[in-house]
């Protein structure tokens, strides 16, 4: 249990709040957050297929860098790791 005092100097009311602990479970991280960042790709006017398959995972063109945009983890599974692209585009 914890009990925490609060003054509100200008208005007067004066708080005791108190915070119960219902329930204590073993805390377990996310999974890797590097497999879930956003990545890009730059893929060829005449690859529509792929270019279907990227939209088909619910991702988008990014028309000033000219640059597709998706998840790591979902270009990977897409087969499509040679065509990530560090850093700026263009």
């Amino acid at each position: 249990m914890c009990v925490r005092h609060r003054d509100h100097e200008q208005t007067g009311p004066s708080f005791k709040t108190v915070e119960l602990i219902v329930e204590e479970n073993p805390w377990k991280p996310r999974k890797s957050s590097v497999t879930e960042r956003i990545v890009r790709l730059r893929l060829g006017r005449e690859e529509a297929r792929v270019r279907e398959a990227v939209k088909s995972a619910g991702r988008r063109w990014n028309p000033q860098d000219r640059l597709w945009e998706l998840r790591r983890d979902e270009a990977l599974a897409l087969g499509l790791e040679a065509r990530i692209v560090e850093g700026g585009g263009r």
